[in-house]
């Protein structure tokens, strides 16, 4: 009798009840162009129709199981695939139609097709249960459906970002330029008017391909053979040292063409130098020691066994830092190993090598640097700065450039002694609401084990952070159970009173800039010409200050302003590029005397966005110091911009950059305050 075999189940190709949306099931994917999202969906319905395949999960029924530590599935006759009976998965079909098509190394990763096939099916069920509604209107509800068509009748696009480029330098299956270009029309069409079709086997083409293909693995194997002469000539010179190959079991010459040691002998010296030094040093020419001397300016002597991990992770942290990718890296050191007479295949260094060891020195370094922060903060008082940012990330699965919230921490104490602030990290948060920000800031916090030592938090003054009932410092103080002190920023307070000005003088505006600036600065070019020559520097205008009584409260005001304005320039207390420009600009307005305004140049306009109150004063005093030279300014406005202009030198700047003393505060904004007060509308404008 034997064992009772399992019979295979087979899928039914009946035609069933039309679709919601998708007209009819399909029994399998046409293959002679690339499958629409709606073509998908169709044959995804027909699959799991079958009794064996309806209650299971959908990554299950869409396809087999991933490859352990990679991002490419595992299709070896489980669930839907046999290879043997040539049926396979949903995701395999489509990836085996983009490699008929000639696209198979363009694609994204099989994980990443499968999580786009599991987004298309839940849009597909929200639109079922929409369906159902009852209080949905017509209009409402074809609007819905026609947009959802249109998505199905688009392709179902898994090309990489990059699609061109890899086809243009593809050496897997070389291609003629004829039939690149010939390829990336193909790709367009079938994401527009889909009328190309993938044809038969080009028999002529085949051939041709086939012969270069040919002609390039014997170039490889050339290539290959030249090396292993070389290596062997290499390999056969005397070893200076008996003990050097004992990681490899004592054998100096066990297999060294294949796996030969990453070290390397560098000896950097200079000719003359050589012929002056003295031959009797032998000390310096042993294999084994570590010596540098100083020789002459731009000369040096190493001796010195050098590792492929020793060279990788003395430039990793510098690469990094520097923003050099890991391509980079490769070739930077192959050039050095070549330099000093090495071989780079030798040495084993490679993209994928230097890829793996640049994640194992990040994870040491990161492991040391947050013990020696645990360390330093371990026992002080420490005030918490965080702030939550939008930037531009790389998704790793899609390969596309996305915007990400991410939130910036970091620590301060008067107990530091040798430093400002420590950075804790800048994290990814799931979006910039208060509860996905507090989660990441109190796991960090929690990490570095500081939760009990914090006593204050600064941080901008936005509803988010300090909401009275759902703000974060609120809830973290709630979470810590213990009453923190608020340093919330300074700037911002004092962004408020210029924001308030700038509405009186120049109205309010909806858009996210004020045209004034942008075409300002769209125009910078021509302006620079005539701004940038002595003669125009000689015209620019300044604050007449003998239009001001002299003990009036306007001149005491004016007079505290130009002395801060002095020390802040003398001493350049704001290296920054727009806190340093905007002392500048003030000073200079305001007839500060001094040896750091003889070079007086305006630069090039910056942002000049609605949240950035700093443009304000910057773009305003630029306006007015330029309104003698150039004609940008209408006349209705001079007016107007000769008040901001004086609000902006004599109020706003001076204060706002006093303002980083939280020290001084409480006395800070009385006296802002009360200065505020005396200069109003009717005063700046008769300057009495």
């Amino acid at each position: 009798m034997g064992p009772k075999v399992k019979k295979r189940t087979f899928l039914s190709e009946s035609v069933r009840r039309p679709l919601y949306l998708l007209h009819n099931p399909v029994s399998e994917l046409p293959t002679k162009q690339l499958p629409t999202s709606g073509t998908i969906m169709r044959h995804y319905q027909f699959l799991i129709s079958s009794k064996s395949k309806r209650f299971k999960q959908t990554k299950l029924n869409m396809a087999c199981t991933g490859k352990t530590g990679s991002r490419d599935l595992s299709c070896k006759g489980k669930e839907f695939c046999d290879p043997d009976g040539k049926t396979y998965c949903l995701l395999r079909q489509i990836v085996n139609i983009w490699a008929q098509a000639g696209f198979e190394d363009m694609i994204i990763s099989e994980l990443a097709i499968l999580e786009k096939l599991k987004n298309l099916n839940k849009e597909y069920r929200k639109q079922i249960q929409a369906h159902s509604l009852p209080n949905e209107t017509i209009d409402a509800k074809k609007s819905r459906e026609n947009s959802f068509i249109e998505i199905m009748e688009q392709l179902f696009d898994i090309a990489k970002s990059n699609f061109e480029q890899l086809i243009r330098s593809d050496k897997n299956l070389p291609r003629t330029r004829e039939a690149i270009n010939e390829d990336i029309e193909f790709l367009k069409d079938q994401r527009t008017e889909r009328k190309w079709y993938i044809g038969s086997l080009d028999t002529k083409s085949s051939a041709m391909l086939q012969r270069r293909l040919e002609r390039y693995k014997r170039q490889e194997k050339l290539r290959e053979q030249q090396y292993m002469s070389n290596s062997d000539r290499c390999m056969s010179a005397p070893i200076p040292e008996e003990n050097l190959y004992q990681n490899i079991e004592n054998s100096p010459t066990k297999k060294r063409h294949k796996s030969a040691p990453a070290d390397l002998q560098m000896y950097i010296s200079d000719t003359e130098t050589d012929k002056n030094s003295s031959e009797s040093d032998e000390s310096d020419s042993e294999f084994a020691s570590s010596q540098k001397s100083s020789l002459a300016n731009g000369k040096m002597k190493v001796n010195k066994l050098v590792t492929r991990d020793e060279l990788i992770e003395a430039t990793t942290p510098f690469c990094i830092r520097g923003l050099v990718s890991p391509e980079l890296q490769t070739w930077l050191l192959s050039s050095l190993v070549n330099y000093l007479g090495g071989n780079p295949s030798q040495m084993n260094i490679s993209k994928s090598s230097i890829y793996r060891q640049r994640v194992k020195i990040l994870e040491n370094k990161a492991t040391v640097i947050r013990d020696n922060y645990r360390e330093e903060m371990a026992g002080k008082q420490l005030c918490l700065h965080f702030d939550g940012k939008i930037l531009k990330h790389l998704d790793e699965n899609t390969n596309q450039s996305v915007l990400r919230d991410r939130v910036a921490v970091s620590i301060t104490s008067p107990d530091f002694l040798d430093r400002t602030d420590l950075l804790l990290g800048i994290l990814p948060a799931a979006s910039g609401r208060a509860n996905d920000e507090l989660e990441v800031i109190h796991n960090l916090l929690e990490s570095y084990e500081v939760c009990d030592d914090l006593f204050a938090i600064c941080a901008d003054t936005t509803a988010v952070n300090t909401g009275a009932k759902t703000g974060i410092i609120v809830r973290l103080c709630n979470i810590l159970k213990k009453p923190i002190l608020w340093v919330m920023c300074r700037h911002h307070m004092f962004e408020i009173m210029i924001s308030k000005a700038m509405k009186l003088i120049y109205g309010v505006t909806s858009a996210p800039e004020r045209t004034f600036y942008k075409d300002f600065k769209k125009n910078w070019e021509s302006f620079f010409e005539v701004l940038s020559l002595d003669e125009s520097k000689k015209k620019f205008k300044r604050f007449n200050e003998k239009e001001l009584v002299v003990g009036s409260k306007l001149y005491k005001i004016y007079s505290e302003a130009k002395s801060y304005l002095k020390f802040a320039l003398e001493h350049e207390i704001f290296p920054r590029d727009d806190y340093n420009h905007l002392v500048k600009y003030d000073a200079f307005y305001l007839n500060v005397e001094s040896q750091k305004l003889e070079n007086f140049v305006i630069h090039q306009p910056g942002a000049n966005h609605n949240a950035c109150f700093m443009a304000d004063g910057l773009y305003t005093l630029v306006l007015e110091m330029t309104s003698s030279v150039i004609k940008y300014v209408p006349d209705d406005m001079l007016q107007s911009l000769e008040k901001a202009a004086f609000i902006c030198s004599v109020i706003y700047a001076p204060w706002y950059l006093k303002s980083y003393k939280v020290e001084h505060a409480v006395n800070d904004d009385f006296q802002a305050f009360k200065d505020s007060y005396k200069v109003n509308h009717n005063k700046v404008a008769r300057f009495s």
